[in-house]
């Protein structure tokens, strides 16, 4: 205990070196680009500009209120896919720190997860701004609920960078795989597909109800496109789902850190 105390509080120690390294990272995203930052936020508007119009006449929607169920999903899942795919190169692309300096590998996956939370957060802008057009009411509550939801997608963009970053340090195929397996769970969770489409079968449904992300994209889908806060229990999956992974985390990151530095 007194050993994991430590550790952390070395963490804290750095967290000037963790700045630094976030503020360089989301530089580095954008440099030499004539819209830079906006880049953030104009990128997923037009995806959901595409995906809403094509979608909306195959399923019938209504324009207005499914682009701004595609637009919260998309910013979703960049996260999501980001934590796994560009987070799993995160201790390849620090080797030279790693090599040079014994700082805890946390240190690196938190400095990137917190660049991918920094983006997403950024990214809102254009939700906060669709929900200005839709329906200006709903803002306030979103905004409300945002910190908790945000704390939650962080803890959980750490922990997924942390476990991928181990993985594919050791085995270069993963974010290739991860790709893959991401895609498949982008098809069988809401991420554009609305719940009408999961009712249609008892399994997709019964899946549709137990699938974190689900509960997880509600944090965000509840309080900005319905005007409520989430349900205690779209915060009790989510916690658990957050929870699980971050001890994942804990376990592998103790078991692979003093390792991973003869994988470079």
């Amino acid at each position: 205990m007194e050993g994991i105390k430590k550790y952390y509080k070395h963490m804290i120690h750095m967290r000037y070196f963790i700045a630094h390294l976030v503020t360089i990272g989301l530089k580095n995203q954008f440099r030499r680009s004539k819209l830079g930052i906006l880049w953030t936020f104009i990128s997923p508007l037009c995806l959901t500009a595409i995906m809403g119009v094509v979608f909306s006449v195959a399923f019938h929607y209504e324009l207005q209120d499914y682009l701004p169920y595609v637009l919260s999903g998309i910013l979703f899942w960049d996260l999501f896919t980001k934590s796994f795919v560009a987070g799993s190169s995160t201790i390849m692309g620090f080797d030279s720190f790693i090599r040079q300096c014994n700082h805890p590998i946390t240190l690196y996956t938190l400095s990137n997860s917190l660049i991918f939370t920094s983006s997403f957060l950024i990214a809102m802008i254009a939700l906060a701004i669709m929900t200005i057009i839709v329906s200006p009411i709903y803002l306030l509550i979103g905004l409300a609920s945002l910190p908790i939801t945000l704390l939650i997608y962080a803890i959980f963009s750490w922990s997924g960078t942390t476990i991928s970053s181990f993985i594919g340090v050791q085995f270069r195929d993963f974010p290739m795989a991860a790709t893959l397996m991401l895609q498949v769970m982008w098809y069988l969770s809401p991420v554009f597909l609305q719940e009408d489409l999961f009712m249609k079968n008892p399994i997709l449904y019964t899946w549709f109800t137990i699938n974190p992300i689900t509960h997880m994209l509600n944090l965000i889908r509840k309080p900005f496109l319905h005007g409520h806060f989430p349900s205690i229990v779209d915060y009790v999956y989510s916690i658990c789902f957050v929870a699980v992974m971050a001890v994942l985390a804990f376990y592998v990151n103790k078991k692979k850190e003093k390792n991973a530095i003869f994988y470079l």
